[in-house]
């Protein structure tokens, strides 16, 4: 597309103008030197205990300088201290093949997602990945008590419960109930009026439900896959 542009250590620089030839968006990449550190950058949606909710946690391979080491495949290992338990890694390549479930993973360019489940207790806890000769990193979240820990519950006292099963999320309300699907950029992407929201026009990936009625509003953290 550039055939001008050539190839060596530096920066390069990209800006978009538009048809008034104003810049509207740029964005710079610079040549990554060697690996140096890690960082671990936690998503931000609420976790409650009791109930199963997932923190994704990205792990990336950052030079002295805070560039991505695009080419960094180090085994990264976690450990997992207060009121989370490690739950799963993936990396992004289809040739890997380290266990998902083991407390270890290969970075693939660079980077890797991990994933912590809540437990029972509420407090917080502390995310720590470390690889050979770099240094480690480090993230904590707090875990927020969990009010509502069954269905059963939620039933009791008239609140919705969400239910996903198969890409079909089912929404039990003795009253009228508004559903809603947001992606984890805060885009609404379905919406239903009634028990019922058909969500396999989807990609895969993190959204979050909203059902609400007259006795309140619950929220489900949701992975669908593909």
């Amino acid at each position: 597309m550039w055939p001008d542009v050539r190839y060596e250590p530096g920066m390069l620089r990209v800006v978009a103008y538009d048809a008034e030839g104003r810049a509207v968006a740029e964005k710079e990449v610079h040549t990554a030197g060697e690996p140096y550190r890690l960082e671990a950058v936690a998503d931000t949606f609420a976790l409650r205990a009791g109930t199963d909710d997932l923190c994704y946690i990205r792990v990336r391979m950052l030079d002295a300088e805070g560039n991505l080491v695009p080419d960094a495949d180090h085994l990264v290992r976690f450990a997992v201290n207060g009121a989370g338990a490690f739950r799963a890694a993936a990396n992004g390549d289809p040739t890997c093949t380290d266990p998902f479930q083991e407390p270890q993973m290969h970075l693939f360019s660079g980077e890797l997602t991990a994933i912590v489940a809540t437990t029972g207790a509420a407090g917080s806890f502390t995310f720590t990945a470390e690889a050979d000769g770099v240094l480690p990193a480090t993230v904590g979240r707090t875990v927020d008590e969990g009010p509502i820990t069954s269905v059963d519950r939620l039933q009791a006292e008239g609140r919705p419960a969400i239910r996903l099963s198969a890409g079909i999320i089912t929404v039990e309300s003795a009253t009228p109930c508004r559903v809603a699907v947001y992606a984890t950029d805060g885009r609404c992407v379905a919406r239903g009026r009634g028990n019922r929201v058909d969500v396999r026009h989807l990609p895969a990936g993190i959204y979050v439900v909203h059902a609400a009625n007259a006795r309140g509003t619950v929220h489900l953290k949701a992975a669908l896959t593909r």
